[in-house]
């Protein structure tokens, strides 16, 4: 016997006030529930933000220097070889404590892949060019972007996906309401 079924017949052996107080809890439930909902949305899409900011900054340095091509210059740091390399330090350090932060946040599992990119190609561009290889910053942000792009379209997916699965749940939920209903 179905989910379904079972309920129903469960309802049917109510009366008709007790069946009417069970489906108002459930629409109170459903209320609640779009209100959680909302702010479990919101906050996980504010932790997806902030992990996507953990795979980006290692790059801010790059970004600087496709902006402003002078800012060396412009921009002295004691004790740094120049202020990009300041400001990559500085990102380097600040990129796992965004990642910690966002694990309180509720974040969909395939945020990270922006982080993991972003790291893997710092890895890799560093045994590289222990090995007498040379890939500068904006070729490996320029790999940092197609990756990402292609990571962003997946994950957009299955949020998509996800959206749509919950969709149809509440429509199911909302018809197996309204079916009892009519029974009655």
């Amino acid at each position: 016997m179905s989910k379904e079924k079972k309920i129903l017949t469960l309802l049917n052996e109510l009366n008709h006030e007790e069946q009417k107080n069970i489906l108002n809890q459930l629409n109170q439930t459903r209320l609640h529930t779009k209100i959680d909902n909302k702010f479990d949305f919101i906050k996980s899409i504010f932790g997806i933000v902030i992990v996507f900011l953990s795979g980006l900054l290692p790059f801010l340095d790059n970004i600087l220097n496709l902006l402003f091509p002078n800012i060396n210059e412009a921009i002295k740091v004691v004790y740094f070889a120049d202020f990009t390399t300041a400001i990559w330090t500085f990102c380097i350090a600040l990129t796992p404590l965004l990642i910690i932060f966002s694990l309180f946040l509720s974040v969909y599992k395939l945020a990270y892949i922006f982080p993991t990119i972003s790291g893997l190609l710092t890895a890799i561009s560093v045994i590289i060019s222990s090995m007498g290889y040379y890939i500068s910053g904006n070729m490996q942000f320029y790999i940092f972007i197609i990756l990402t792009s292609i990571a962003i379209i997946i994950l957009f997916k299955k949020i998509y996906n996800f959206i749509l699965i919950k969709k149809l749940s509440e429509e199911l939920k909302m018809k197996l309401i309204n079916l009892v209903i009519k029974e009655d």
